[in-house]
């Protein structure tokens, strides 16, 4: 009983509050940076793979998709022509610069015929033979992983490695001369 009574005189007094809410604004203005910091980081990286995924797409719909060495007849030659090998260095410098290596992401391009199925499936590669014919459609798609690197270190289940994508859809503007 005696121990109740001191007790509760000490929660009425004010001596000690204002450092319990020091300790608790400090607390959460880390919190709130740390969350800061790698919304920053993750955003950063989502922009980048969009805009890589942008411009691959764009690319493949100009050139009919992605083959080895420039098809018979296409405008410009190689010099104008991004073949499989430009392409993926061009994505893996461009991931690189986003702090994403080259095993946290994996690109995937998928034709289809003109009535809308299925055709053909590729994960692009140095050597990559991937023809879409003219108004066919094709999608692209690039998948990676990330992790929330520092509010990871304070809460750990939001530090394990998470996935996402960024999808694509065009219609090829080049026309096979062998078809």
């Amino acid at each position: 009983m005696k121990r109740l009574k001191e007790l509760k005189r000490k929660s009425k007094s004010k001596k000690g509050s204002s450092v319990l809410e020091f300790a608790f604004g400090l607390l959460t203005f880390v919190l709130l940076a740390a969350f800061v910091v790698d919304i920053i980081v993750v955003t950063n990286k989502q922009y980048t793979v969009s805009q890589t995924a942008n411009q691959i797409v764009r690319q493949m719909s100009v050139q009919g998709g992605v083959k080895p060495s420039a098809p018979i007849g296409y405008p410009g030659g190689n010099q104008a022509y991004m073949d499989s090998r430009e392409m993926l260095a061009y994505v893996q410098s461009e991931l690189n610069g986003a702090n994403i290596k080259n095993d946290e992401w994996t690109m995937r391009i998928e034709g289809f015929d003109p009535n809308g199925y299925p055709v053909a499936r590729n994960n692009l590669s140095n050597g990559t033979n991937f023809e879409v014919d003219y108004r066919n459609l094709f999608e692209f798609e690039i998948s990676y992983d990330y992790k929330w690197t520092i509010i990871g270190q304070i809460i750990p289940p939001m530090g394990s490695t998470r996935s996402t994508l960024q999808k694509r859809s065009a219609v090829s503007e080049f026309k096979y001369a062998n078809q």
